[in-house]
């Protein structure tokens, strides 16, 4: 898909692009297939919508011009949900330390509560930094948010993926 375009091969076995190897594995036989390009709205191409075997032959024109009404409705929808995690992202992250805030932290509680009642043990880990405020008073809020992160990035780092990102919570 370099040039973004989309690409109708009516007899699969005789293009040289068609890779009959997950055909052989699986016992599946493609006969045709239409493929069109998922563009973002800069013009780059962000995945390929794949459509095999039209019953009763080849694809046509038709069939091209609904799989791009359906491919542009599909590129609306990654970009929205791109959209929607940097949005996410910044409403979580504390914008100095780069550390999850205490919304994120609650929520994400509220969801790894939820979903253990499998029995399976979990942890937390609380810091309480003693005397910052004294720190960040006499150094400053950006040594206070440099120190932030440079105690919570190990611990964000380490954890795992099931565990709540460490969150720091401090009074300026």
């Amino acid at each position: 898909f370099t040039q973004g375009k989309a690409i109708n091969i009516p007899y699969a076995y005789a293009d040289l692009r068609f890779n009959p190897a997950f055909d052989k594995k699986t016992g599946y036989f493609t006969r045709s297939i239409l493929c069109v390009p998922i563009a973002n709205k800069h013009g780059k191409v962000i995945g390929v919508t794949q459509v095999l075997n039209k019953r009763g032959g080849p694809f046509n024109d038709e069939d091209e011009s609904r799989l791009k009404a359906f491919t542009g409705q599909a590129s609306i929808a990654l970009q929205n949900a791109e959209a929607h995690g940097a949005v996410r992202l910044r409403a979580d992250q504390d914008a100095l330390t780069g550390l999850r805030n205490h919304g994120a932290f609650q929520r994400e509680l509220s969801e790894l509560l939820a979903d253990s009642t499998d029995g399976q043990p979990f942890a937390t880990l609380m810091l309480d930094l003693d005397a910052f405020k004294t720190f960040n008073d006499s150094r400053g809020h950006p040594a206070g948010d440099a120190l932030l992160a440079a105690i919570g990035q190990p611990y964000a780092s380490a954890a795992r993926v099931t565990v709540v990102a460490p969150y720091l919570a401090y009074s300026r």
